[in-house]
């Protein structure tokens, strides 16, 4: 997420979401009577025209503020809703949504900024991990880095295989991965690469994505695209791989605290705490190693001022715990909710009663 202007004393921030993970937050930070602007357009309707025909107007973009009331995340549209009553532009206090996607600036103004929704917003800003794009075919692989100004192809892999009916052509297909294997590794070691995407047409990418994993235990999202090359490279930051790519690996980091914590309870570990009030008491002790908060119960506390929450938060942070908002779109999530949206792995164990 670019932060695009920041006046803290005029109580904004201008932000420019950039992925879906940067929608997420937005989604935690934009709360009812907040006031958003935007760049929209709106059916303005023309005062000469014709008395005789019903004028439904011609959208035109306008610069509107809107009082927020209500904030969904459309997880199948990739946007936000951000619904309220127009304060500032044409048509004052007609109900208008703003539709927030990648690319969209809106300009969010508080009456008081909260820590956490600051920590948030630089959360989001600070710089990710490069994410690796590669494109694949038959004895064709071509490596790109997606970085903050765009696609950098950084390296290309040819290797001559036999046709389907050549006796060499599945050795040579093996001598390929592994040559377009080694040159992913140094690069990937070189760049810091967290996230790898591997796309093409045909099967040549799931059969090198699990050559990856099998032989490098090296972890790879595929993507289907119509062609290899940069071309293919091209298509994949197109169709959204990236986002994708980095979307599932925070849901995957959320999973991997959950699973540990239901172990945990079942085996009567007692280094686990869940509820609001454990969660807060084990916060207070500063035993708190994660402490994850369903992202619906978090909402929640900070609409309706539930202290007991906030605190907990607050505490775990100040101790140096890692805080996860945890979605409750995944199955995993729905099972925190169950435990009252809020569970912790501890430290260490915290006297009862």
């Amino acid at each position: 997420m670019k932060v695009v202007e920041k006046d803290l004393d005029k109580g904004y921030i201008e932000v420019l979401p950039e992925t879906l993970d940067d929608l997420w937050h937005l989604y935690h930070v934009v709360r009812k009577g907040d006031l958003v602007f935007a760049l929209e357009r709106r059916r303005v309707k023309d005062e000469r025209a014709e008395t005789i025909r019903r004028d439904k107007g011609e959208r035109k973009p306008v610069y509107l503020g809107v009082r927020v009331e209500d904030v969904e995340f459309d997880k199948y549209a990739n946007r936000l809703r951000i619904k309220g009553v127009i304060e500032h532009g044409p048509e004052s206090g007609s109900h208008h949504t703003v539709n927030v996607t990648t690319g969209k600036r809106i300009k969010i103004v508080k009456d008081e900024w909260e820590r956490k929704d600051l920590e948030r917003i630089e959360e989001a800003e600070m710089s990710r991990p490069p994410v690796m794009l590669v494109a694949v075919d038959t004895g064709e692989g071509t490596i790109g880095i997606v970085r903050d100004y765009g696609l950098d192809v950084v390296a290309r892999v040819r290797h001559n295989v036999p046709g389907k009916r050549g006796g060499d052509r599945r050795a040579e297909m093996r001598k390929f991965f592994h040559r377009l294997a080694d040159e992913i590794e140094r690069i990937a070691e070189e760049e810091g690469v967290e996230h790898i995407v591997v796309g093409g047409p045909g099967f040549v990418k799931s059969d090198f994505a699990e050559f990856l994993r099998e032989e490098r235990d090296i972890p790879a999202h595929v993507e289907d695209t119509g062609s290899a090359g940069e071309a293919g490279l091209i298509e994949m930051i197109r169709r959204g791989a990236v986002e994708r790519a980095v979307e599932e690996s925070r849901v995957a980091e959320e999973v991997k605290h959950l699973e540990e914590v239901f172990k945990r309870i079942g085996k009567g570990d007692d280094k686990v705490a869940y509820g609001v009030r454990e969660c807060l008491k084990a916060a207070e002790f500063g035993a708190i190693d994660v402490l994850l908060v369903a992202d619906e119960k978090f909402r929640e506390a900070m609409v309706e001022g539930e202290e007991d929450v906030l605190n907990a938060v607050k505490y775990a942070e100040r101790t140096g715990a890692e805080v996860l908002i945890v979605s409750t779109e995944h199955e995993w999530g729905e099972r925190l909710r169950e435990l009252g949206g809020i569970a912790a792995l501890l430290r260490f164990s915290i006297p009862t009663g």
